[in-house]
């Protein structure tokens, strides 16, 4: 997918969204879009048609950055897991503990 065809889509039909929900539906729209194979970079290109979808790109963007950041901090901390507001050791972080630590 391309630039040229995310702001054409939304062009096409942004006129016709209830005022209330459109900031929500430009978000819906634009993870529509990624999820049939828009990248970064097509977003990117199509910065600067609109400023509701504009918004929505820059939101989408921001995530995609926290979620590698947020990613980088599992990392750090894999050699705990947090139960109940203990930690237990030598248990992978992304480990599920359901019953107690077993250490």
């Amino acid at each position: 997918m391309d630039s040229s065809l995310v702001v054409d889509m939304w062009n096409t039909f942004k006129d016709s969204i209830d005022k209330k929900t459109i900031e929500t539906t430009a978000e819906t729209f634009v993870d529509t879009c990624a999820d049939y194979g828009a990248d970064d970079q097509c977003f990117r290109d199509a910065l600067g048609s609109c400023d509701i979808l504009d918004n929505a790109i820059n939101y989408y963007l921001d995530l995609e950055e926290d979620v590698d950041d947020d990613e980088e901090e599992w990392e750090d901390n894999e050699e705990y897991n947090v139960e109940d507001g203990h930690l237990c050791p030598e248990e992978g972080i992304r480990t599920l503990v359901l019953k107690g630590c077993s250490h």
